[in-house]
């Protein structure tokens, strides 16, 4: 019986976890090295993968956080007469915050992956996401928002995204400088667990 045992962990070892750590470990290099790949494979995993998890566990607090977007009131008059508001989203990635923001709002949606492109036309065309008007989707950094305008957006949004700038100081220039007087910036991010925890040990080993 021991006999047997062993000669099934051979095997599974053999031809399953070495075979999949193998893989993982190229495809990790392959991913690393070849910007093209890299990008394509986030924007599917992102869409595809990861936001279906996320829709269901950031949901309700995502709901709350933006509720006070449906109160805002434009700096813009033609705006202010539609009763509706322009937003700026920083990584709009596949428009996975669409649903939360008002009816009839206008929309410019900012990302430096252009593969997401695709996923946020579907996303938008959804029914439930077409009372968001898109003006434009720019591919660009958060760095440097040239095409739009100074004092131009009545709030600005953002999830999860100040981990991958790569400069927060000016990210945070460009949002104040894209603002209206008495807009507001609306951010979800990342944050550390406490100190003297596994979780925060395997988080540095990932990201020190």
């Amino acid at each position: 019986m021991t006999g047997l045992v062993l000669k099934i962990m051979q095997a599974v070892l053999s031809y399953l976890i070495l075979p999949t750590m193998a893989f993982l470990i190229c495809f990790f290099f392959v991913l690393k090295y070849n910007t093209y790949l890299r990008t394509r494979w986030f924007a599917w995993f992102h869409s595809n993968i990861w936001n279906p998890v996320a829709e269901i566990l950031t949901f309700n607090m995502k709901r709350e956080h933006f509720e006070g977007l449906q109160r805002m009131v434009s700096h813009d008059p033609d705006l202010r007469k539609e009763e509706t508001i322009r937003i700026l989203e920083i990584g709009a990635a596949h428009g996975c915050n669409l649903e939360f923001y008002p009816d009839k709002c206008r929309f410019i949606g900012v990302d430096p992956n252009p593969y997401f492109h695709s996923y946020f036309d579907k996303a938008h065309s959804l029914k439930k996401n077409q009372h968001v008007v898109v003006e434009k989707l720019l591919c660009c950094g958060a760095e440097d928002m040239k095409d739009i305008p100074d004092n131009s957006v009545d709030a600005v949004t953002s999830t999860y995204v100040m981990c991958s700038v790569t400069s927060i100081q000016e990210t945070l220039k460009e949002i104040l400088r894209v603002l209206t007087p008495g807009g507001k910036y609306y951010f979800f991010e990342h944050v550390t667990f406490p100190q003297r925890t596994w979780s925060k040990a395997i988080q540095e080993k990932f990201e020190p």
